[in-house]
This record gives structure tokens, sequence and C-alpha cells, in this order.
């Protein structure tokens, strides 16, 4: 990802931090997708025969992938808590219809 995207899409308040996502969020992403009760509500996962894991991989394919279109259409991003610098959710933001979606995990 260039760092064109870094500066622009960098969002922070007192407590939290809004980046892009990175395949180094793979276990954050992990955790979402072994939590059935958040899951269940997601495109992504739950798919017949899919794992927590190829599930993670799937969605960090598609999620980095969407940066690199031109024009971007869809962001996808890494919720931070400053405080602990964890990866704490995710969330993504479309151009077309300007909604964003915001998911943690329990």
């Amino acid at each position: 990802m260039s760092s064109k995207h870094e500066e622009f899409h960098r969002l922070e308040t007192e407590r939290l931090m809004l980046r892009p996502i990175a395949k180094t969020d793979y276990q954050m992403v992990l955790r979402i997708s072994s939590d059935p009760g958040t899951t269940e509500y997601l495109y992504f996962w739950g798919r017949v025969g899919s794992t927590p894991e190829s599930d993670a991989e799937r969605y960090l394919k598609y999620a980095v992938g969407r940066w690199e279109e031109t024009p971007v259409r869809a962001w996808e991003f890494c919720l931070i808590q400053k405080e602990t610098g964890a990866a704490v959710g995710m969330g993504e933001r479309r151009a077309r219809n300007r909604r964003a979606r915001l998911d943690h995990p329990p």
C-alpha cells in the first residue's frame, strides 16, 4: 500500500485510530472469524466448508486488495486502541453509497 493511502485514510481520536487494514492484522481478523455470533451477519464468513482460518485469509486478501483498485470503491480499515496498540476491530467505507460498517471481536 502506498504511503498516500496511509496518510489520507488515517483517522484518530483520543482513544482510537482507524488505519488501512493490512496482512499483519490476521490475528484480529481470525478472532472475528472464530466467533459464530458475529460471523452469521457478515458476508465473508461461515460459508459451507470454510474454516475460521480460511475465512480470515480470504477476507484479508479481499480487503488489502481493495486499496489497490483504481478508483478505490471501498476502503477496509483496522481499528486500533491507542493505549495498548491492539487491533480491536475492523470496518469498511464504500464510495458508492457512503455507508460505513464497524465490526469487532467479542
